[in-house]
């Protein structure tokens, strides 16, 4: 996506223990298929990968960018994708995730909805490992600075610490 747009994003660098999930998209009966049953994701990711070093070291990305909707064609499967979706019309609900605008069909094409569902494999006292704390992308936001989420919710906890520190007494 930097690649793309031209600026940057987040990299997410969660320990592959931590979490996972996936994208849904939502056909008009209400129907969840899952993004990885409608297109082959991991030629689909890699061959993105390989579009967007061409990007980052070129003099003409817009050239490479005209691709991409090309790959996406590539690797979609229209016998698994929602009743009237094709690679097009996912783009376009893609596009809607991050302008609103689009993703409403405001402009009288059918759109599609998407979901996230997500896990997290919580830590206790017992089974608490300290790479994955290093590696976490869930934070907490306090006062006296950034937490990971497991610092504050699981193992050798900070919560007792952050709560008294910040703690302020109902008035009345």
């Amino acid at each position: 996506m930097s690649a793309l747009t031209g600026s940057p994003k987040i990299t997410a660098t969660a320990h592959p223990t931590c979490s996972s999930g996936t994208y849904f998209v939502v056909d008009k009966n209400k129907n969840a298929v899952p993004i990885s049953k409608i297109f082959d994701i991991e030629k689909l990711f890699v061959e993105m990968d390989e579009l967007a070093s061409k990007i980052e070291g070129s003099r003409f990305k817009w050239f490479y960018k005209l691709q991409l909707p090309f790959l996406f064609k590539k690797h979609f499967k229209p016998e698994e994708a929602a009743e009237g979706m094709n690679a097009r019309s996912f783009l376009y609900a893609l596009k809607g995730r991050t302008n609103k605008g689009t993703g409403r069909g405001k402009s009288g094409e059918t759109t599609y909805r998407t979901l996230m569902a997500a896990g997290m494999h919580f830590m206790d006292r017992y089974n608490y490992d300290t790479e994955r704390v290093r590696r976490c992308v869930i934070t907490y936001s306090t006062p006296d600075g950034m937490y990971p989420f497991c610092t504050i919710n699981c193992g050798p906890s900070y919560r007792p610490w952050i709560e008294e520190m910040n703690a302020r007494p109902l008035e009345g």
